[in-house]
């Protein structure tokens, strides 16, 4: 629930279904949780869809590149 998370934890959440974009919980109300992403855009997410945003040295990530 939302008392596992405090707003400035830096997050992985979904702006699209498939996939998890990182960014910082500016504030959280009840069950959502209001994001602010990496590259500026909000949204309001339930908490239940974020993941903490931890990676380690060698672990794969996934990245779309424009051209």
């Amino acid at each position: 629930m939302s008392d596992a998370w405090r707003t400035g934890d830096r997050v992985l959440a979904p702006w699209e279904q498939a996939w998890l974009y990182p960014g910082k919980i500016k504030g959280l109300k009840g069950t959502k949780a209001f994001i602010e992403f990496d590259d500026g855009d909000m949204a309001e997410v339930p908490v239940v869809d974020l993941k903490k945003l931890e990676l380690a040295a060698g672990q794969p990530v996934q990245a779309r590149w424009r051209q």
